[in-house]
């Protein structure tokens, strides 16, 4: 029987806007399969490794990446270019030691000792660096400043103010900063709310808040001795005037009382 004329004039725009839009899905998946391909850091086999290491010890029970996991730990997706692989390293070795300092109060979320091999952390690592090399467009949020292979690029050169760089580059997860404008109360870093009294200069901070590593132990705050390296290096994220602001800032404060 002949369909009715109103029938198959809705029968015809049925096939063609398929057919449309099955070529505009596939011409989507076509540019996003080769966008991803083109971008895509290069798989070693050390980043091979340590996706095992990451997987065997069942990371996304508490961690994300990419989004994806739990979310009762913090997200790794681009934890190297954030922390640096000194504080990263120091975490992996000693977990409980490190991470019971992360958390303030009573109800700490304590990271178990894994008991990886050195081998082991390095290839986690590289894993990790290989996870934040990917262009995310963005994600986690707040990591726009970071580049699109997840290296930390300059943050805007205008930007001197020292309060906007503390917020920026979230100092206060790690000191203690207690004077107008800011309130943080970080335990893994010394409290330089009296940073002044240390008599240290505007020189010395700016060596030791764009490279800690080259600080020797006996020059660091006592009783953080050793954790020089949880802190990471901000020579490739701050101007040479946005570091000179930050340094003769915290080298001026004072214990308010």
């Amino acid at each position: 029987m002949e369909l009715p004329k109103d029938a198959k004039r809705a029968k015809g725009w049925l096939i063609w806007t398929s057919v449309v839009m099955i070529a505009i899905f596939l011409g989507l998946t076509f540019q996003s399969y080769f966008y991803v391909i083109k971008k895509e850091p290069k798989v070693t086999d050390a980043v091979a490794a340590g996706n095992r290491v990451f997987h065997d010890n069942n990371c996304m029970d508490c961690h994300t990446i990419l989004g994806d996991g739990a979310y009762y730990a913090a997200d790794l997706t681009k934890v190297i270019s954030k922390r640096g692989q000194g504080f990263v390293r120091a975490v992996l070795k000693d977990p409980p030691k490190i991470t019971r300092d992360l958390w303030p109060g009573k109800y700490k979320r304590v990271m178990p000792n894994l008991h990886l091999t050195n081998q082991n952390i390095n290839n986690l690592i590289a894993f990790l660096t290989w996870i934040g090399e990917l262009d995310t467009n963005g994600w986690p949020p707040g990591s726009k400043v970071l580049s699109s292979k997840g290296k930390a690029k300059p943050l805007q050169e205008g930007t001197t103010s020292p309060v906007s760089l503390i917020k920026k580059l979230n100092c206060g997860a790690c000191h203690t900063i207690q004077t107008q404008g800011l309130n943080t109360a970080g335990v893994i870093g010394p409290n330089l709310s009296n940073e002044s009294a240390r008599n240290r200069g505007v020189d010395w901070l700016v060596k030791q808040i764009g490279n800690p590593a080259s600080i020797p132990d006996n020059e660091v705050a006592k009783g953080y001795e050793g954790k020089r390296m949880l802190m990471p290096a901000f020579k490739n994220q701050l101007t040479a005037d946005q570091l000179k602001s930050l340094a003769t800032f915290i080298n001026n404060l004072k214990e308010e009382k």
